[in-house]
């Protein structure tokens, strides 16, 4: 009986429609006119440290719906340094992980359209008139000010967020529950693990956890964390060994390069957040490719807890008063949860073995050059930092330990990287 009543809630949550609304093709060439005539509103969302901006343009229907977050026609994303990191993130979890893309359009902020697009937001936030928004806008717009350039993004319609999901009676077992989503769930850890993602899966940031009706995920807020050597070096005086150490075991939570290191970091070494140098910056955490082969551990200390966490000791975001505590599901919905989970881990390792192999790895190499040549390289971006990712995985696959793949890849770079 309980069997039925769960499936029953599992098709009730499956049930909304999948859409997307779709970007202008010619957006990377609106001037400041178009920009203007265009647009309707814009509205900066609620949720992220930076978040994006929601903007309704173009049709008639968009004036009778201008505050309706699904009804927008696309989003806006500032990033700092170029946009090849995130194309190269999205390339990869859509030919490996199979997840949606927000097909996102970089511009360039120096670029006339991206002029036009600053010009609009300016306006839209000295508009405002509702004191939350008004305060949103005055908490982010910075970010927008001070970026190298913007995502122009699909608007996700008909997708549920983990987080969001997982706060809802019942929530959190009908997503353990969906074996679909929990092998798409775990190929995507695997890739991002391979990005050095870690804002997403093995950070446990449910907000960056996007899912359609069918499990399909969505790789919104991808990038990758592939920092390069140099940087560190100059920055941190680390050696290479601690460099290969800290990326394969930890991600590169540590490591930050130019243009990308925290906000703390910028408080401390500079005198004002007026000075002409502060350029604030959200900056992912990275994640190690250790944890893919010791998937127990992370479900055990990572997962359940954060999962768990957001069950209890909730409070209500509008009156800050305490709500009462979700049930956490049985351990045997975990367990099967995790079983799947580690089967779509399995499936991405050996997908990603098969991508970066022969001829396939030709076309990733490919795609990697096309995405730096057309728009630019980045520190966060390293290809020797993505070639020693790739070999490690090789080494684990034909069953080396964690140690013995280690002085395996520090031998590998001496030979072949000189300047390491």
């Amino acid at each position: 009986m309980e069997t039925r009543r769960l499936k029953k809630k599992i098709l009730i949550y499956r049930g909304s429609e999948n859409f997307v609304n779709k970007i202008p093709k010619d957006i990377d060439k609106w001037d400041n006119n178009k920009w203007t005539q265009q647009v309707i509103n814009c509205r900066p969302s609620s949720g992220g440290a930076v978040g994006v901006v929601f903007v309704w343009a173009g049709m008639a229907l968009s004036r009778q719906n201008r505050n309706e977050a699904k009804m927008a026609a696309f989003v806006i994303k500032p990033i700092q340094g170029t946009a090849a990191p995130t194309k190269f993130a999205e390339h990869l979890l859509s030919r490996i992980a199979g997840a949606h893309s927000p097909n996102s359009k970089p511009i360039a902020r120096r670029s006339p359209s991206g002029s036009g697009l600053m010009l609009t937001l300016k306006m839209f936030r000295s508009r405002e008139a509702d004191p939350v928004t008004k305060a949103r806008w005055n908490e982010v717009f910075m970010y927008y000010d001070r970026a190298d350039a913007f995502l122009i993004q699909e608007t996700q319609i008909g997708i549920k967020e983990f987080g969001d999901v997982a706060v809802e009676q019942s929530g959190l077992a009908m997503m353990l529950s969906d074996q679909q989503l929990m092998i798409n769930l775990g190929r995507m850890f695997a890739v991002d693990a391979l990005l050095g993602n870690g804002d997403r899966v093995s950070g446990m940031n449910a907000g960056n956890i996007i899912f359609q009706a069918d499990g399909t995920l969505c790789s919104i807020d991808s990038t990758t964390v592939l920092t390069e050597y140099q940087s560190v070096l100059n920055q941190q005086g680390m050696s290479a060994k601690q460099w290969i150490t800290n990326g394969l075991e930890n991600g590169s939570a540590a490591v930050m390069s130019p243009g990308q290191v925290r906000q703390n970091d910028i408080n401390m070494s500079l005198d004002s957040p007026h000075d002409p140098r502060f350029k604030p910056v959200a900056t992912a955490p990275g994640a190690g490719l250790q944890m893919i082969y010791d998937v127990d551990t992370w479900w055990r200390e990572m997962f359940v807890h954060a999962t768990s966490l957001a069950l209890v000791n909730r409070v209500d975001k509008n009156t800050n008063q305490p709500l009462p505590d979700l049930p956490i599901p049985p351990d045997t919905v975990w367990e099967q949860a995790k079983v799947w989970f580690k089967q779509g881990v399995d499936a991405g390792i050996r997908d990603i073995d098969s991508q970066l192999t022969g001829l396939n790895w030709l076309l990733v190499k490919n795609s990697y050059f096309r995405f730096t040549q057309k728009y630019g390289g980045d520190p966060n971006l390293d290809w020797t930092n993505f070639k020693l990712r790739r070999r490690y995985i090789k080494l684990r696959n034909r069953k080396y330990t964690h140690d013995q793949a280690l002085v395996d890849i520090k031998d590998y770079a001496a030979r072949k990287f000189p300047g390491l």
